[in-house]
């Protein structure tokens, strides 16, 4: 196992960019951790600031989650650049700076993420650069964060030289590269573009944002890269822009749940928010069939409607809450009518858990285009999630293993690629 390592900002986490729901939270899982940071300083659950996120916190519990150096966005404009002063330019030619602005919502994401890159690139360092992008605040709170955030990439921009920026999530949606340009003039600036049509309204997707978009890519060097074929052919209708595809992010290996006990559960579970791609259709479907009448239907998530034959918590599910759901499960059905990636598909995939789900590239390239669980015609979810019965823990191994590779295999090109800040396209 790879040792964790990180170092503590002099500066600690301003607690008022989270909701005190998430302080709590966050509160709570360091006092579970105990000292579990090393570096130039250690931190333990009487110490830590409540709205400092920490590598437990984080979802650093699995092997291969690799972090180097630890800053948010007080770091980047406060005691951190103190010996050579802002202007100070670093070459860092063998740093990938990982920056997360919603570390609450893209906490697996960002796991995934971290540690694929680590197995991929085992000799450069990996840094986590954290802003304060999430949490439900006033719209004057919003303002104040996006300012923030805006503040940090221009000293990025200004300390860093030819290293690779990595950024999660596009939070202005296609204006976000306008943040990146300082950035882009010294460095490789990757971003992860995953809804380039979103499923719900959000900022940043106007004609005049896809403009600049355009514009902006073409000239500096920030390379777009989507997760599926899909999603960048949809990023190309909607821009012009090519991208490069880099297979979703796979958690490390670990240990799943054995064929024996999987025959012994009974709960069949939707997981995650209710959304606009999704589809009650196959709910149905799966409620009304004699032959799942042994099994108990859950559904997990905020903002579902009540739907027939299954029991809806219709609240949200805190990260070790989903992982036990998941991994407790017989199956997990996924019934979207649209969508680019999966990130429950994932989850389920490194958890080793049997899912349902509609034909689609992504599923295809977790699963195989032979997986059982596949629908191919509407009225086949019923059968689907039978068929998924006769699968084995030792089947489920081998699969996250090649999707794992494969994976491995495209961010290790990406990296290689990227790296000295040169343009890749």
């Amino acid at each position: 196992m790879r040792r964790y390592s990180a170092r503590l900002a002099r500066d600690r986490y301003d607690a008022d960019i989270l909701s005190n729901k998430e302080s709590d939270f966050i509160l709570a899982k360091a006092r579970q951790m105990g000292s579990c940071i090393s570096g130039s300083r250690r931190g333990t659950s009487e110490n830590l600031h409540p709205g400092y996120p920490t590598l437990e916190n984080q979802g650093y519990r699995g092997e291969g989650a690799r972090v180097d150096r630890w800053l948010d966005w007080r770091t980047q404009l406060g005691s951190s650049l103190a010996k050579g002063g802002v202007g100070q330019v670093r070459d860092e030619a063998q740093a990938i700076v990982v920056v997360n602005p919603l570390p609450s919502t893209l906490c697996r994401y960002q796991t995934e993420l971290v540690e694929t890159i680590g197995r991929a690139q085992t000799e450069r360092r990996i840094e986590l650069y954290l802003e304060p992008g999430d949490g439900n605040q006033s719209v004057a709170h919003k303002i104040l964060s996006a300012m923030r955030i805006l503040a940090g990439r221009s000293v990025m921009g200004r300390r860093y030289r030819a290293a690779t920026i990595l950024v999660a999530w596009p939070l202005f949606g296609y204006f976000d590269v306008l943040s990146w340009i300082l950035a882009a003039r010294r460095n490789t600036v990757i971003c992860l573009v995953h809804d380039p049509l979103p499923l719900r309204r959000q900022i940043g997707h106007s004609w005049l944002a896809k403009k600049l978009f355009h514009s902006i890519v073409a000239r500096f060097n920030i390379v777009p890269v989507c997760h599926t074929e899909l999603a960048g052919h949809a990023l190309r209708e909607q821009t012009g822009v090519d991208s490069i595809v880099a297979g979703h992010p796979i958690a490390s290996a670990k240990s799943v749940t054995s064929s024996a006990n999987r025959s012994e559960l009974t709960a069949i579970r939707v997981m995650g928010q209710f959304k606009a791609a999704r589809t009650l259709n196959p709910l149905n479907q799966i409620a009304d069939s004699s032959s799942m009448r042994r099994f108990k239907l859950e559904i997990h998530g905020s903002k579902w409607p009540a739907v027939p034959g299954w029991e809806v918590s219709g609240v949200f599910v805190p990260e070790d809450e989903f992982d036990r759901l998941v991994c407790t499960a017989n199956c997990v059905v996924i019934p979207y009518s649209h969508f680019f990636q999966s990130g429950v598909a994932v989850r389920c995939l490194e958890a080793g858990v049997p899912i349902v789900a509609p034909r689609h590239e992504h599923i295809e390239g977790l699963y195989g285009n032979d997986w059982p669980g596949i629908v191919d015609t509407d009225g086949d979810w019923p059968a689907a999630a039978l068929r998924v019965q006769h699968t084995t823990s030792g089947e489920l191994e081998r699969l996250a293993e090649r999707a794992r590779n494969t994976s491995d295999a495209g961010w290790s090109k990406l990296m290689d690629v990227a790296v000295g800040g040169d343009r890749i396209r």
